[in-house]
């Protein structure tokens, strides 16, 4: 069999090529999602503080060990932050993450050699509002550059170069199109600065939205989030039928020293929550087999009112966290996790 000549070598680059066409089916699927749901206004803005430094230095890491950069040997990925620790921005956090991934992403797709160099500024506010600032962030790249004629297409929905970099990587197009809807949603805005085989600058403007900290109020580093948030002696139940979300949820977690249950679905966290008294937490998946997380809280609510449930959707429709709060969610997070807001609300659930 052909199978049997297959060396190591051949066969890791078969799983990497799996990879790369599973999450570009992925990233296919949230695209048209989450055009849909600009389109019909289902996108909820929900603003919060959080540090910068910290916010550019996760974005960093998670290019680092990015499938596609990883396979790009001839480019440097760079941070350029020159802004105080105890910097804040406030701002919806998964909404700017999702826009500088975007304009990353789009960055890698057509750089084949040179460098990729993130980074923000501060401004002064054109608003003047309670004394804030503008930031402004840059993703700055070597590579193709974009066409005189093509730039007023750029942010054109299904949009894309036809070059023989892009055509390796696929897309829907739909990229910096959902990036200048989410930055308008957010009150700014993107623009970029284009030179055709010598590369782009993309930028993106949040206005009247830094503040800094004073005294103490420093942003947490990974070394004080470990020690802050210690549940030795507490037991959470993760009802979550994807498994490659319970594994992330398990890394978040681990850290904490807190003893993790898992269910499957819906029916099978009910059986547990009733059959476990010693359960202290759940995150509960929405989108679930057999017994939606909606009535599966229902019912352990019934059993054990008591317990903090923390609902886990991929959809941010209007009416989610209505309809998580009234079948008794004490708090509603969307998916992609962040690991800081988690880590807060089970924090505040648990004492």
């Amino acid at each position: 069999m052909r199978s049997a000549e297959i060396t190591e070598e051949e066969k890791q680059n078969y799983i990497n090529i799996i990879k790369t066409c599973g999450k570009s089916i992925i990233k296919i699927i949230d695209d048209v999602v989450d055009l849909s749901k600009i389109e019909n206004n289902q996108i909820v803005i929900t603003k919060d503080d959080f540090p910068i430094a910290g916010f550019m230095t996760e974005l960093y890491d998670h290019f680092k060990n990015d499938e596609l950069f990883r396979q790009k040997k001839e480019i440097e990925l760079r941070l350029s932050i020159n802004i105080d620790g105890n910097t804040i921005i406030h701002s919806d956090r998964e909404k700017v993450w999702q826009i500088l991934i975007n304009l990353i992403g789009n960055a890698l797709k057509y750089t084949e050699e040179g460098f990729i160099e993130i980074g923000c500024k501060i401004m002064d506010s054109k608003e003047h509002k309670k004394g804030n600032k503008d930031l402004e962030f840059f993703v700055r790249d070597t590579g193709i550059g974009i066409e005189e004629e093509l730039q007023s297409a750029v942010f054109d929905k299904f949009f894309k170069i036809e070059h023989d970099i892009s055509k390796l990587y696929g897309g829907t197009g739909l990229g910096l199109t959902i990036a200048r809807d989410m930055a308008k949603l957010l009150g700014g805005d993107i623009w970029f600065e284009s030179r055709p085989q010598d590369g782009s600058e993309f930028y993106f403007k949040l206005p009247d939205s830094v503040l800094v900290l004073n005294g103490n109020d420093k942003p947490l580093t990974s070394r004080e989030l470990k020690s802050k948030y210690n549940w030795d002696g507490k037991r959470v139940m993760i009802v979550e039928d994807d498994e490659m979300s319970f594994i992330y949820l398990k890394e978040v977690l681990r850290s904490t020293n807190i003893e993790i249950l898992h269910a499957w679905n819906g029916v099978e966290a009910v059986k547990m929550a009733s059959a476990d008294p010693g359960i202290d937490m759940i995150l509960m998946d929405i989108k679930l087999p057999e017994m939606d997380g909606y009535e599966a809280t229902r019912q352990i609510k019934e059993i054990k009112g008591s317990i903090p449930v923390i609902a886990q959707t991929a959809y941010a429709m209007a009416d989610d966290k209505q309809k998580s709060i009234q079948v008794g969610c004490d708090d509603y997070i969307t998916k992609p996790i962040n690991r800081r807001k988690l880590l807060q609300s089970m924090d505040l659930l648990l004492h």
